[in-house]
């Protein structure tokens, strides 16, 4: 199926492990963006590193880490290791409603922000534990959250974050300390448009399409002119 953005998920899936590869991170961060054994399948010489990583690992799920920073420390001076590469549960610890409330809390004290969306297999009910929630935020000035990612931390400690370009809509993908990933999709409010709706974000909408904020309207008129009224 589609993901968010309109690549499928094994297309999304080998281009991180690239980036990764090229700044050589695959065998620190990999175990914590997807599964391996997927990887392996996808692309075998680069997951190979990480595959060594783990299976060399006092602990499996936290390779080249003895144990997760304790509650009290601070995530970027454990053992001298960055931010970046603090350890992070495989399967996130979080339920994802509560995440939800907060963003539709956090959309609906912004007045830049005209619209908050899940998309995706959350949004259809299909999502398994280890799914990452996709929402599209649509803001006037999406730039400046593109720019300055130090909101994300609104909705907990990150371990990482990492932009992505897909066009009109550009993506941040979060992985929090709890294993909660979220892909923060931000565009403009036009993205919305019914007038000569684009066929991707037609079928982002059909998709999955769950409006958590939408005080002009322009959600429910897109989801409207995709899947009719009701």
């Amino acid at each position: 199926m589609p993901s968010l953005l309109g690549l499928r998920s094994d297309e999304r899936l080998h281009e991180r492990v690239e980036r990764l590869a090229r700044r050589g991170q695959v065998d620190q961060h990999l175990w914590a963006v997807e599964s391996l054994e997927r990887c392996l399948q996808l692309s075998p010489a680069l997951a190979e590193p990480a595959v060594r990583a783990r299976d060399a690992s006092p602990n499996p799920r936290f390779p080249h880490y003895c144990d997760p920073p304790a509650e009290h420390e601070d995530p970027g001076s454990h053992a001298g290791r960055t931010r970046l590469e603090c350890p992070v549960p495989k399967a996130p610890t979080r339920d994802v409603d509560e995440f939800l409330v907060a963003f539709a809390d956090w959309a609906g004290g912004r007045e830049d922000v005209v619209g908050g969306v899940l998309v995706g297999s959350h949004a259809r009910g299909t999502a398994r534990p280890d799914s990452d929630v996709d929402v599209v935020i649509l803001a006037k000035e999406p730039l400046l959250y593109l720019d300055d990612t130090t909101w994300v931390e609104h909705f907990g400690r990150a371990a990482s974050v990492e932009r992505e370009d897909y066009g009109m809509v550009q993506s941040l993908r979060a992985i929090y300390r709890d294993g909660l990933e979220v892909e923060f999709g931000l565009t403009v409010p036009a993205w919305a448009a019914t007038a000569g709706l684009a066929a991707g974000t037609r079928e982002v909408v059909a998709g999955g399409f769950r409006i958590l904020h939408d005080p002009l309207g322009l959600l429910a008129s897109l989801r409207r002119e995709v899947t009719g009224p009701g």
